[in-house]
């Protein structure tokens, strides 16, 4: 009897784990038809928003990405261009996870009587849901690793932003433990550190919230190296002030600050 119950879960413990890893992963791959199709919708969205002139509200919608890579006015000098292309069948989606990494959806696109077009529509996934990064001849991965300046602008939005963030909900907590978390512990901060590192803020906290509402700029000495490692300077614009800012991070099992400092820059221009 005795050998029979070991023989029973000999063959029962290995198709118990089988079926947990199909039941995964066909989980992930429904996963990962439902992304495409949102991330589809939202291209169609973008395109038919140009298509009938409401292209200011199609850029403010856009991932930070393309608004690193055009202005408004050039655009507007590809709205017609824009307005023809027919997303494709195909969408590969990437599914990345760890802060502040997005998901990425690649999505082939085409013109009824020309092919001689960009052919790539890369899609994020942030916050406010799937945004049209950029649109080009190359794939998704192939654009963001070769441009260094806008290629990850999305994520050194987020570096700054969630940071920022915990600063603020920090305050109205009174509790800085989230915020101490996103440092190296190389960095050596403590909860009880960060709070009386950003108390000068205090003060300025709801101008500092307001800043959560924009994009901040970066300098020209913003970038991540080889090395897996991003400095980020500039300011975060509010309406009633500006907040200058300079972070450096590290790659270590996902994003850590090593230093992120923020300070009260200028009034209102």
């Amino acid at each position: 009897m005795r050998k029979r119950r070991k023989f029973g879960l000999i063959i029962a413990v290995p198709t118990v784990i089988a079926l947990g890893v199909v039941a995964w992963g066909g989980y992930w791959a429904s996963q990962r038809v439902r992304e495409a199709r949102e991330a589809q919708a939202a291209l169609v969205a973008f395109i038919a928003a140009i298509g009938e002139g409401r292209i200011e509200e199609a850029y403010r919608g856009a991932a930070p990405e393309l608004r690193c890579r055009m202005s408004l006015d050039q655009l507007r000098g590809l709205g017609n261009y824009y307005a023809k292309l027919q997303p494709g069948f195909r969408a590969d989606v990437s599914l990345r996870h760890g802060w502040p990494l997005s998901h990425l959806a690649d999505i082939e696109v085409s013109t009824h009587y020309d092919q001689d077009i960009p052919h790539h529509a890369a899609l994020l996934k942030l916050e406010q849901g799937w945004r049209v990064a950029w649109i080009d001849q190359k794939p998704a991965a192939y654009v963001q690793s070769a441009d260094r300046k806008c290629g990850e602008r999305s994520m050194h939005v987020s570096m700054i932003r969630q940071p920022v963030r915990e600063i603020v909900e920090g305050f109205e907590r009174d509790d800085f433990s989230e915020l101490a978390r996103r440092f190296h512990s190389a960095s050596g901060l403590t909860a009880e550190k960060a709070a009386a590192l950003y108390a000068p803020l205090k003060p300025r906290a709801a101008a500092l919230k307001e800043t959560l509402l924009a994009e901040p700029l970066f300098g020209a000495e913003s970038g991540c190296d080889a090395a897996d490692r991003c400095k980020l300077v500039g300011f975060l614009p509010a309406p009633a002030m500006r907040f200058a800012f300079h972070a450096e991070l590290v790659l270590d099992g996902g994003w850590k600050l090593m230093r992120f400092e923020v300070d009260a820059a200028s009034t209102p221009n």
